[in-house]
């Protein structure tokens, strides 16, 4: 029997995607109601995460920019 490595790739694949959904619905399962609660308890707050998801892009885009240059400056980059 001949196996292929794109059969191999597509096994694989499969395997993984169906642990990944695996683990998102028992996440589920466990952090739904605590989720819940929260949302619950902090009303109206999405334009706060909004805002605090939009500070962490922008600090990592900086970081990485500044880490870019820090690194094309001393010739650590290899």
């Amino acid at each position: 029997m001949i196996i292929y490595t794109s059969e191999i790739f597509y096994l694989v694949s499969y395997l993984q995607y169906r642990e990944t959904s695996d683990n998102i619905m028992m996440k589920n399962e466990i952090f739904g109601p605590a989720l819940i609660s929260v949302m619950s308890w902090l009303q109206n707050a999405e334009e706060d995460a909004g805002r605090i998801g939009l500070t962490m892009v922008l600090a990592g885009v900086v970081g990485s920019v500044t880490g870019g240059i820090v690194l094309d400056k001393t010739h650590r980059f290899k």
